[in-house]
Order: C-alpha cells, then structure tokens, then sequence
C-alpha cells in the first residue's frame, strides 16, 4: 500500500476516533459500520508496522472472519509469540466458510501449520 494511502487512511481513522460518531461526516454516521472501525485500524497498523496495535485492534474485531484471524496470527507472528499465532493459524483452518476471506487465509494458515 502507498505510504501516502496508507497515511490518509489513518488520518481518517484518527478522525473517527476522535469525534463522536454524530459528529462524523455522513459515511461514518451509521452505527451498523461501527463494528468496521477495529478491523480497519488493525489493518492500517498491521501494514504500517505496528503489530501490537494491530493485535490491539484487531482482536475487537469480528473473531469469524478469517481474514482478520489470519491478521492476527501474522502480527503475533511479527510479535514473537508462535504460540498464538499457531493458535491463530489453527482458528483460521477451523472455519469451513465458503468466502473470498476464507478462500485467501486457508492457504496461508495451511502452509504456516505445515512449517512454512
């Protein structure tokens, strides 16, 4: 991702946090997205570097989603700590979902699992 992408994201995500949703222009103004909010911080910190905000983050998010899950084992991974991303890794090759996220983390869990 750019740096300068990734730089505007924070930026907006930085804005979110600290308005009160009200407040927020009208994108943001649905509380139904709010669960949304913890996976793209994760995500931007992820990608930025900073694993153990991303943990931070990404463990508020939705603990189905593989994708998110495989996010997870990666920034403990980065972190140091194998035993919770095996953990992770083990969580994604659990879910037996038929989706694009599943589709793209299996693999990778798989290969992890297998030593790689």
């Amino acid at each position: 991702m750019p740096k300068a992408v990734k730089a505007r994201l924070f930026n907006q995500l930085q804005e979110f946090r600290r308005v009160p949703p009200r407040r927020l222009s009208p994108q943001f103004a649905n509380p139904d997205q709010a669960q949304f909010f913890p996976y793209l911080t994760g995500y931007v910190a992820f990608y930025d570097g900073d694993y153990k905000t991303a943990i931070t983050e990404l463990r508020k998010a939705s603990q189905e989603d593989p994708f998110i899950l495989i996010l997870l084992a990666q920034s403990y991974e980065k972190v140091g700590d194998a035993a919770r991303a095996k953990e992770y890794y083990g969580k994604v090759m659990a879910n037996n979902g038929h989706g694009p996220t599943n589709a793209f983390a299996r693999p990778v869990a798989r290969k992890k699992l297998a030593g790689g």
